[in-house]
């Protein structure tokens, strides 16, 4: 029987991965596939010896795109028919995962999600329902919608293959949204299933970000799947930007951040980080032109 390969990248979790673990606990449809990013605090000590881990794997901390992508390239060799990926602070129950599994496994476009509730349970996660799925509350069946951050996907096999692995220039944060545009190029959607849900404390990442430094994250984002996906080399990339630039900047949605130079300034940064990194992209470039982009030779 193929199983599902549930991907939990580690750092530093020792206050979560009791509980998230526990929740899965052992089942014949999945096994648990963890990878410990150099954590400093108990982390390492409770993985080896917990018994829901399947595998567990210790290195540097290399980010996390890369480690899921370390993941990924162990369910495809090893047949798995589906990767769960999990944040180390996101819980969900074993029967719930079940669910998500077979509702994922019978649309093999789909990355399928449950609702973000907070940890306490008591409420949504930060953003779920305003700025990822807002109709989650007054919906009975499940739902398209354009992202959902990856706390918690159900992606077949065959999205993995098609869309590959999360893009190595990122260390973490913009590797989910990236992958969504990616996505959404082939053809796939992200549902979620508004009756099924998971516990995600994301109090750790509750950052004000200034709103250049927002509207920077969320360029460079745009950018880089438009470099890498969308562009022939990088010329062709840098004659495009200007007219990308300007149309970001005068959507109603950006007028004001426009007039008062907060798009402006944000966009510069995003053209001029990626020129000065010209040389690490096009290194690699040549990963995202492979079979199954990002996910061929092993990063770590």
């Amino acid at each position: 029987m193929r199983k599902t390969l549930i991907i939990i990248i580690a750092f530093n979790g020792a206050r979560w991965l009791p509980d998230v673990l526990g929740s899965l606990g052992s089942g014949s449809n999945y096994d648990v596939w963890v990878r410990d990013n150099g954590s400093f605090d108990e982390t390492v000590s409770i993985l080896k010896k917990h018994p829901a881990v399947t595998f567990f794997k210790q290195g540097e901390n290399i980010g996390f795109g890369r480690a899921n992508n370390d993941g990924m390239r162990f369910a495809l060799a090893n047949n798995y028919d589906s990767v769960f990926l999990l944040n180390q602070d996101c819980r969900i129950d074993a029967a719930d995962f079940l669910r998500i599994r077979k509702q994922g496994l019978s649309d093999a476009n789909r990355v399928t999600c449950p609702v973000q509730m907070n940890w306490d349970g008591d409420g949504a996660n930060f953003a779920f329902d305003t700025r990822y799925a807002p109709q989650w509350n007054s919906s009975l069946l499940p739902f398209e919608t354009d992202f959902v951050n990856a706390a918690a996907w159900f992606i077949p096999i065959r999205l993995v293959q098609l869309v590959g692995g999360f893009n190595p220039v990122f260390f973490m944060y913009g590797e989910d949204r990236d992958w969504g545009r990616r996505l959404l190029a082939v053809g796939g959607e992200f549902t979620v299933i508004p009756t099924i849900f998971c516990f995600h404390d994301s109090s750790g990442q509750k950052i004000k970000w200034r709103k250049i430094e927002m509207n920077r994250k969320i360029i460079l984002s745009v950018e880089t799947t438009e470099y890498f996906f969308c562009s022939e080399n990088f010329v062709a990339w840098r004659r495009g930007w200007l007219r990308r630039a300007i149309k970001r900047s005068f959507q109603r949605k950006q007028l004001f951040n426009t007039a008062v130079m907060i798009n402006p300034l944000a966009e510069a940064i995003v053209f001029k980080t990626i020129v000065s990194q010209r040389a690490k992209w096009e290194a690699v470039r040549a990963a995202s032109n492979s079979l199954i982009p990002f996910l061929g030779a092993t990063e770590s």
